[in-house]
């Protein structure tokens, strides 16, 4: 069943434990319907996608495996004193539909799906899926926010890898942020990034800003 936002489907419930105490109620049991989040309110989107791939990795499975662990942990932070969920809220607005022979349709249903959830306001967080969705999460914030956007990118591998093989990857993954750029009209003033597939650059991102 299709849910308000484009090319999404809805996933099953997610389970909520049972307790004496609401004020201990975990994420599960405090979901807001998706009519009731307001602006600012947190918009959990899955985009379960793994690329063209021969063999069941697992990567689909994150969304919904995300929502199994966020379901058992309480919204409070005893250092903020603060509860987001009852500040903001947090919906889950369901899975974007996956063609899982095609990456420029898969991309284009997620690019639509979180450029409504940021036209509403509401803060998302997306799960993968394969490392490459980033690229469709780039072009909807890009597009939100008048083509000016920066990203701040953490991620471990090269931290790990012998310096020269780093070196070798923020190499690549530079060529082909400034290639894969080159090559579309819609970045010419969009933040340009190396995501992985289809491209050999695994879980990298390279960003340029607009002058």
């Amino acid at each position: 069943m299709s849910t308000s936002i484009p090319h999404t489907l809805q996933r099953p419930s997610w389970s909520i434990q049972s307790i004496i105490d609401p004020a201990y109620a975990k994420l599960g049991a405090l979901l807001k319907d998706i009519d009731q989040l307001g602006q600012g309110g947190f918009a959990f989107v899955g985009i379960p996608f793994e690329g063209l791939l021969i063999n069941d990795i697992g990567g689909k499975g994150g969304p919904d495996g995300l929502r199994a662990a966020l379901a058992k942990l309480r919204p409070y932070s005893i250092e903020l004193d603060l509860d987001f969920s009852e500040l903001y809220g947090l919906a889950d607005v369901g899975d974007v539909e996956i063609e899982y022979l095609s990456y420029e349709l898969t991309f284009q249903r997620a690019e639509a799906a979180i450029g409504e959830i940021l036209r509403r306001s509401w803060t998302p967080v997306i799960s993968g899926g394969s490392h490459s969705i980033t690229e469709a999460t780039l072009r909807a914030f890009s597009e939100a926010h008048g083509k000016n956007v920066g990203v701040v990118w953490f991620d471990g591998h090269p931290d790990l890898m012998p310096h020269t093989r780093a070196i070798d990857i923020i190499a690549d993954a530079r060529y082909a942020a400034s290639s894969r750029a080159a090559t579309s009209t819609r970045r010419k003033s969009f933040c340009s990034a190396s995501v992985g597939s289809p491209m050999p650059v695994p879980r990298f991102a390279m960003v340029e800003t607009p002058e």
